[in-house]
């Protein structure tokens, strides 16, 4: 509960700041990211998780969603990706970098703690 709750504070804050510097972006053609959410914010070693990326360019370019991750396996392209977890526990940080045609770039971070399985036989509990 704690860490959904942390969560949930750390992208409420990113919104109320990024919606304070969205007018800045968006008046200079730079894509802005509104929301970068993660279908759970914790997860058992091997599972998916789905991420999903909303963003805007203020010139209506295409966008390009580049994804990478400090562990982990990412796969899928655009805006909705699946993450899976590792073997290890922790805290792993998934960025994805939005790109227009132009070459104007924004990026977020969403963080992922992943914790130990009650049972280890069951590779989807609790998912």
């Amino acid at each position: 509960m704690i860490k959904r709750l942390s969560i949930s504070v750390l992208v409420l804050a990113f919104l109320v700041v990024s919606s304070g510097c969205a007018g800045t972006a968006a008046a200079k053609g730079v894509p802005v990211i509104y929301k970068l959410i993660a279908d759970t914010p914790n997860v058992y070693p091997h599972n998916t998780v789905e991420l999903k990326c909303v963003a805007l360019d203020p010139n209506e370019e295409e966008l390009v969603y580049k994804w990478t991750s400090t562990q982990g396996e990412i796969s899928g392209n655009g805006p909705i990706v699946s993450w899976k977890a590792p073997d290890a526990y922790g805290d792993c940080h998934i960025m994805v970098m939005v790109e227009d045609v132009s070459g104007n770039s924004t990026s977020a971070t969403v963080t992922i703690d992943v914790v130990p399985n009650p049972d280890p036989g069951c590779k989807t509990c609790g998912k």
